[in-house]
């Protein structure tokens, strides 16, 4: 999946995946961050991104 074209859906699904294993790679980091660099962020991509940072905040992600 090419990082220019993450879109609002693969990211619903990587933020599920994350959820769901409750752990976060460097390759799932590196995605987020680079879709926090866009100039314009969605609603819905700011909630998705805040659930993760959120969950890594109350110790229920795992870094890996």
């Amino acid at each position: 999946m090419a990082v220019s074209r993450f879109s609002s859906q693969s990211l619903e699904q990587l933020v599920s995946q994350i959820l769901a294993t409750r752990r976060i790679s460097r390759m799932d980091q590196e995605l987020l961050m680079t879709l926090l660099d866009k100039e314009v962020i969605e609603p819905r991509e700011h909630d998705l991104v805040n659930q993760v940072f959120e969950a890594l905040q109350q110790g229920r992600l795992r870094v890996a």
